[in-house]
């Protein structure tokens, strides 16, 4: 009797599960032919290249190369020559760390790779931010742009006319509105931004974000933003108005008062497709300014929002997402407040240890999916135990 095999789902399922644990997954690849293909999918599907690979890796015959999905690039300012990078012309995910790309790299890009549909730009340098709209519009499937860097906008001219491409949907930036300060009808021009995550906010970015968010319109389902401190996200009170992001089905802030994340829900009234919004407040220094926050603030004030299905009939979950250490000082003294919301089971508490080093690593994993693979390889299972509780919220693989 031949031995029982598992169904091709199951062990699709299986090999997923472990796309961070690459030595469990290099046994599971000599289980059997039928795990050999999948095993090594997710095996090679990141490759990095920097200016001290670059020969072993695109010189020599590698015949898992046609596995890759995620082309990181680093440290390079032109792209090797000699063949070899278009062995890599299947990826879905290409990203640039470290550069100050040539012209004539900005050039080849798309064509070496023209099925890119994420694109991670970390530390990049264009000589100016006409540059690096040109390029993302020459990836003609481009649907995600991260950018964790900045490049001078002042060498940006009045009459250069900057936009996204048509297919964008999402856009995660770390640094601020800096990415953002273009012309707004021809930066948010694309025909349907989806997903905009907004890190590192600053005083400076008050001002402007209201017009930016408002250039949006209702093509904006699930906005984020992420402040450097709570003292900037003082500066951010009354500025943010969600009334023109009718569509938003999610909303999140990081490091800032719940003051903010009511005035924000306040200001789009009635909230017809919101189901999820979320506030995390973690500790800078230590735990005892939060906590004061967090008491004082009026929570019934919130209550009277997301209680009412009237001004947000679609809402099913109403996230606090707190440092464990506030559990005994926080948790009751909010539900006592959040009495119609506790009713409707809409609000739910996440207290997290250590959930600084938490929303850092999420950011990272934001800005350098491959290496925080690479942080699972080296440092196992506490490491995966933690992305796991991370990797809902970034999604899976980029393809």
């Amino acid at each position: 009797m031949a031995p029982p095999e598992l169904p091709q789902e199951i062990i699709i399922l299986i090999l997923s599960f472990l796309f961070y644990d690459k030595p469990t997954l290099s046994s599971c690849s000599l289980v059997s032919k039928a795990w050999l293909s999948h095993s090594r999918t997710h095996l090679f599907h990141d490759i990095a290249i920097d200016h001290d690979n670059w020969e072993t890796i695109l010189l020599a015959p590698h015949p898992h190369i046609s596995y890759t999905r995620r082309l990181k690039i680093a440290d390079l300012g032109v792209l090797p020559s000699g063949p070899g990078l278009d062995r890599f012309s299947a990826i879905t995910s290409l990203m640039l760390q470290y550069n100050a790309p040539s012209k004539d790299m900005l050039l080849a890009l798309p064509l070496l790779f023209p099925d890119v549909r994420t694109l991670y730009l970390d530390g990049v340098d264009f000589s100016t931010s006409a540059e690096a709209y040109t390029l993302f519009c020459a990836f003609k499937h481009l649907q995600k742009v991260s950018v964790s860097c900045t490049w001078d906008q002042t060498r940006a001219t009045q009459g250069e006319q900057l936009y996204f491409p048509r297919g964008l949907r999402t856009v995660d930036a770390s640094g601020g509105l800096f990415f953002l300060k273009v012309p707004i009808s021809r930066s948010l021009g694309c025909e349907r931004l989806c997903v905009l995550r907004l890190y590192g906010l600053r005083i400076r970015d008050a001002v402007a974000i209201g017009a930016h968010l408002g250039a949006l319109g209702g093509g904006l389902e699930h906005l984020e933003l992420g402040f450097v401190a709570y003292s900037a996200a003082e500066f951010f009170h009354g500025k943010i108005d969600l009334g023109p992001n009718t569509n938003l089905r999610s909303f999140s802030l990081l490091r800032a008062p719940p003051k903010l994340f009511l005035s924000t829900l306040q200001s789009g009234v009635p909230l017809q497709k919101l189901e999820e919004a979320t506030l995390t407040m973690h500790s800078m220094r230590d735990d005892a300014q939060i906590i004061r926050v967090l008491t004082s603030f009026d929570w019934a004030a919130l209550d009277a929002l997301t209680g009412d299905a009237l001004y947000t009939p679609r809402l099913h979950n109403v996230t606090l997402r707190l440092e464990e250490s506030m559990r005994t000082r926080v948790q009751e003294c909010v539900k006592g407040a959040m009495r119609m919301s506790v009713g409707r089971n809409v609000l739910e508490f996440r207290f997290v240890k250590g959930l600084r080093d938490v929303c850092e690593w999420e950011e990272q994993m934001m800005e350098d999916p491959i290496e925080m693979r690479g942080m699972a390889a080296r440092y196992g299972k506490c490491f995966v135990d933690m992305v796991s509780v991370v990797w809902v919220f970034f999604g899976r693989l980029d393809g």
